[in-house]
This record gives C-alpha cells, sequence and structure tokens, in this order.
C-alpha cells in the first residue's frame, strides 16, 4: 500500500485456544489512504479450515492478493503467471522459502536487504488490528503511536517462568 492504515476496525473471539490470552481468531478491515479498505483475517483452530488471507477492493477491480485482479464484474484484469522450466513445472518458490533464499543470499554476498521500516509498519498494522478487535473500538494510527502500551513483562528482562497474568479481552470492556 506504500504507507501505513490510518484506521481499523475488527472483531475476533476465542473459541478454542486452552492457554495464553489471545484470540484465536480475527477479522480486520484495515482504512488506507483515499478511502482504501484492506481486509485481513485469520484462525486458528485446530481441526478447521485454516486462513491467513488479505483481500483489496478498488474503484477499478479486486485481488485476493495473490495472483490476480479482477473488474468489479469478476473479468480478470490481470493474472501473474509463476515461471516455468523446461518440463512445464512451476519453478516459483513459496514466499516463505523465497524469504530464507534471499536472506541466505544477501548474507553470502553482502548486500543487505534492508527492511526496517516496513517490518516496524507491518508489526504496528497486525497490533493495531489486535487491539480493535480486543476493544471492539475503532483504532487510528495516531491511537498507536500515542500508546504507552507495554506487551512484554514489566522490571527486568531475563529468561525463567513469566509471571504474567493471562487476562483474556473482552470486546466492549476495555479503552482503545
Amino acid at each position: 500500500m506504500g504507507g501505513h492504515p490510518l484506521e481499523a476496525v475488527g472483531m475476533g473471539s476465542r473459541l478454542r485456544r486452552p492457554t495464553g490470552d489471545c484470540y484465536d481468531n480475527f477479522s480486520v478491515d484495515f482504512i488506507y489512504d483515499k478511502s482504501v479498505h484492506m481486509h485481513s483475517m485469520c484462525r486458528q483452530i485446530n481441526d478447521c479450515a485454516t486462513s491467513v488471507s488479505e483481500q483489496l477492493r478498488g474503484t477499478k477491480g479486486y485481488t485476493d492478493c495473490k495472483e490476480t485482479i479482477w473488474d468489479p464484474a469478476g473479468n480478470p484484469l490481470y493474472t501473474w503467471e509463476s515461471p516455468v522450466d523446461a518440463e512445464g513445472e512451476k519453478t516459483q518458490n513459496s514466499p516463505y522459502v523465497q524469504e530464507h533464499i534471499d536472506l541466505v543470499n544477501a548474507i553470502r554476498t553482502g548486500n543487505q536487504i534492508v527492511e526496517a521500516e516496513e517490518t516496524a509498519i507491518s508489526v504496528l498494522t497486525a497490533i493495531m488490528g489486535r487491539e480493535s478487535a480486543y476493544t471492539g473500538k475503532k483504532v487510528t494510527w495516531e491511537d498507536m503511536m500515542g500508546s504507552g502500551m507495554v506487551l512484554g513483562p514489566k522490571g527486568e528482562m531475563k529468561l525463567g517462568p513469566v509471571d504474567m497474568e493471562a487476562v483474556i479481552p473482552i470486546a466492549g470492556s476495555a479503552p482503545a
């Protein structure tokens, strides 16, 4: 998107997660500049279809952020074709494999991959969506940038038992 979301409205729940304080499913509408919406959802529940996916819809079409962009009527506007080898087999790696290949190549060649800002924006975007779901409120980028939220243990950081109370969020009961 070339930037960060302006606001997020999310929902989620904790259906079967036995430990910790995290929801096991989320659905978040991120609103970017020019009223561009990006829907992100995930479900991490054993024995259920698992989905970690994004969808973008604009004035000229929509995409599932995989290989195709469609016009509003559902006609393909663009389809990315994965490279194939001489036998016709796709040669494109999974993005999760490719990121490791890129990292190893960067280390071996000394060509640094500098993605610190993009990574920080991505992580804060995820936290923003999670906080919207946990609180049941719209959360803005300014809310996140001005937040004094502490996500880790208080005091000295050291290895050993974690002495933190697991408080399961209840939407609508906590301030954004």
